[in-house]
């Protein structure tokens, strides 16, 4: 297995939360209830989304939400890894209220086919950079994507950050912010703790100061808050390597990295945990435990961090919270945590209210949904879309499903 599994975590933003303190059982929850004064309800309905039209999707692919409609791209059959790999470079552009695909004729554009590259949506544009490409080398290029006009420009690569695999990537509202992933496919020994600043205003690359930077890691969490970038937890190579509970920010405005307190952090070293920045603190739920020996992490599931104080506040809960690979998503007033690959359902929490609901579970292949999720649930406002490959009927089209709470 590849050392460079994509996290693929983002920072959300919302405001006026109440205490988080009040936060039980998230991510990496099963069927079984949880601890919260709200008690525990079943909720959720699912259904298939349209595949018509849909692009190509696979390993490795992307989605962003332009607050209107969804754009996939990208991705890869076969897991990205093995020889005759098929790298997509297809745009499929997702409208929920019609239930209908777009796919422009992309052809001749300029857009270079890859996977695990970075993705995110600038407001009018999308950037795609880095990851693999057909020749399983990572590369250092990018590419905008402008879908009122479907065309794409290539971003300068004078100064830009070496070529990766599952970096992290965050648009702060000018500028673009790439940090970590692998320099090489598969293996241990070629993580990257290395970043770019990449100014869209001007089309340049700046480099990333390294001093006090985490050391170089796999399935960390990472969140960006408005200000700065903070990398918790993670592991040192592949599932032999160990796990971590270790932190550091980085603050874009001054180019520094600050290790942050480890006093009442989640216990135990754990990797492929879900975290979101809720407005005013970065919450890490779930996750494995130190050198994969998969623990149920039901001792303390998780905690929440303050980046103004420097400190942790524990969160315990008695939920079964064992289990890797957890996507988070913040709703505005609720996280959803759904599990990337076995799809047992999943868990909401309402912090306000100190309510916690289980997702019921659901045989997605019922319904000609993903049987492997290959791209992070976007939530659109109103739902939760899911997309993935069907192994059964080995599709290559996106499958996908939607979960409206």
């Amino acid at each position: 297995m590849s050392a460079f599994k994509n996290t693929r975590m983002i920072g959300f933003s919302v405001v006026g939360l109440m205490s988080i303190l009040t936060w039980v059982g998230l991510v990496g929850c099963g069927s079984k209830g949880g601890g919260g004064s709200g008690g525990s309800s079943e909720v959720g309905s699912w259904k298939a989304i349209s595949t018509t039209g849909a692009a190509k999707t696979g390993a490795g692919g992307t989605a962003i939400w332009t607050g209107s409609k969804m754009i996939t791209f990208g991705g890869s059959l076969n897991s990205g890894n093995g020889a005759g790999d098929s790298y997509f470079n297809e745009v499929g552009i997702y409208d929920p209220n019609s239930d209908s695909w777009q796919k422009p004729d992309t052809a001749g554009i300029g857009l270079t086919p890859r996977a695990y590259h970075v993705a995110v949506w600038t407001g009018s544009k999308m950037i795609l950079w880095g990851g693999i490409t057909g020749a399983r080398a990572p590369v250092d290029s990018g590419t905008f994507y402008d879908p009122s006009a479907n065309t794409a420009s290539d971003m300068s690569v004078i100064n830009a950050p070496s070529g990766r695999v599952g970096a992290h990537g965050f648009w702060t509202g000018t500028k673009l912010i790439i940090w970590g992933g692998g320099g090489a496919w598969g293996g241990t020994g070629e993580l990257l703790n290395t970043g770019g600043i990449y100014d869209a205003a001007t089309d340049s690359w700046a480099t990333m100061s390294t001093t006090n930077a985490p050391s170089a890691r796999t399935g960390a969490s990472v969140v960006w808050t408005g200000t700065d970038m903070i990398v918790w937890g993670g592991r040192t190579g592949s599932e032999s390597q160990t796990a971590l509970n270790d932190g550091t920010k980085y603050n874009l405005a001054t180019n520094t990295w600050t290790p942050i307190s480890a006093t009442n952090a989640p216990t135990g070293d754990r990797f492929g945990h879900g975290a979101v920045w809720t407005g005013s603190k970065m919450v890490v739920i779930g996750g494995d435990g130190s050198e994969c020996v998969y623990p149920a992490l039901t001792e303390q599931a998780g905690a929440s961090y303050d980046p103004t104080s420097d400190s942790w506040t524990a969160i315990t809960t008695s939920v079964d919270c064992t289990g890797k690979s957890w996507f988070a998503n913040w709703t505005g007033s609720k996280v959803i945590g759904i599990k990337e690959e076995a799809f047992e359902g999943g868990v909401t929490l309402d912090p306000q209210a100190n309510s916690q609901e289980i997702i019921a579970g659901f045989s997605f292949s019922s319904i000609g949904g993903p049987s492997v999720l290959d791209v992070k649930p976007v939530w659109t406002g109103t739902q939760l879309i899911i997309l993935g490959r069907n192994f059964l009927n080995n599709t290559t089209n996106a499958a996908g499903v939607a979960l409206t709470l």
